[in-house]
């Protein structure tokens, strides 16, 4: 169902609420946010309402999820990209910016995991972006200089639940976002992105964190996906006992393949300085009752008119087939 506040209220819902209202209002009447914001604020915020009048009475009997965005997608396969944007370097950070919504849309991904953004960024994503996704803002604090942030194409998935896990022994304010959605004429699927502790020396925290999200993730009875910036060393996983039994790695489940294995590789990425030939799987796609039918790395070209990428991470889609 659409989001509406109590009609009994007359209090201006919170501003996420107000927000979604708008999108929608916008993407149910083909408006923009601006005659959607005065059509809501003029029928006190009932999305019902001022559809009926927008519509002159014949607004759509039935608000929900809207249909799914391509007749041709399997409503049980879902598509996910997870990409670190570097949001806090500030060389070339919009032309970045940009590069990355470019992958973004030729990919086409159905929900999108980005850690490091930036107020800056976000407000650049939500520009361009906001007419095909719903954004899930993961900061902890309204002045946070970087943070995680979930993206769900509209049509596809409808947002159900956000809840923010901030992890207690985090000296870098580090999260964990869970997202409840539905999928279009499909099941419920927990998505859960996060990006943990960073260097060698924060390896024991690192490890807690990692143990707890995968608690979370393998504690759904819903098909479920960690996905984002691990900072992850093998070394690291194998001290916690491994990956719990039915947690599948979607780079090692679909081949392994050598040219897809590193996600901070110094080697192959110039934003990367300083580093010598140091590469690492940081960014991992960790699936729980889906099965993963696809890997690639993305974002392996230059921005445009930079010599820059458009982070200092390659991207990861990840193609998924929901189980039961």
């Amino acid at each position: 169902e659409v989001d509406s506040p109590d009609e009994d209220s007359g209090d201006i819902p919170p501003e996420p609420v107000c927000r979604r209202l708008c999108d929608q209002f916008a993407e149910i009447t083909g408006t923009d946010s601006a005659f959607a914001l005065m059509m809501l604020q003029n029928n006190g915020w009932s999305l019902p309402a001022a559809l009926d009048r927008c519509f002159g009475g014949d607004a759509p009997a039935t608000l929900a999820l809207p249909a799914a965005a391509s007749s041709n997608e399997d409503p049980r396969q879902l598509r996910v990209m997870s990409w670190n944007l570097d949001g806090l370097t500030d060389q070339q950070v919009e032309a970045r910016t940009r590069a990355a919504i470019a992958v973004l849309r030729d990919a086409e991904p159905h929900a999108v995991h980005l850690q490091e953004v930036a107020p800056d960024t976000l407000d650049l994503l939500r520009r361009l972006l906001r007419d095909r996704y719903e954004f899930v803002d993961g900061r902890a604090h309204p002045d946070d200089r970087y943070f995680t942030a979930t993206l769900l194409r509209r049509g596809r998935l409808q947002l159900l639940s956000p809840s923010l896990h901030r992890f207690e022994g985090s000296r870098m304010d580090r999260t964990l976002l869970a997202v409840r959605v539905k999928s279009a004429n499909g099941p419920e699927v927990l998505l859960l992105n996060t990006h943990l502790e960073s260097t060698k020396d924060f390896a024991a925290e690192r490890k807690r964190q990692l143990s707890t999200a995968l608690r979370t993730l393998t504690e759904s009875a819903k098909p479920a996906l960690l996905a984002g910036d691990l900072n992850l060393r093998d070394a690291e996983l194998q001290a916690i006992g491994g990956l719990p039994a039915g947690v599948l790695d979607a780079w090692s489940h679909c081949g392994a393949r050598p040219e897809a294995q590193y996600t901070w590789d110094a080697t192959r990425n110039r934003n990367i300085q300083n580093m010598g030939r140091a590469r690492c799987r940081f960014d991992r796609m960790l699936a729980w009752r889906m099965q993963p039918l696809d890997f690639q790395l993305v974002g392996l070209q230059p921005a445009a008119g930079t010599q820059l990428f458009p982070s200092d991470h390659w991207g990861l889609v990840g193609l998924f087939q929901l189980q039961d």
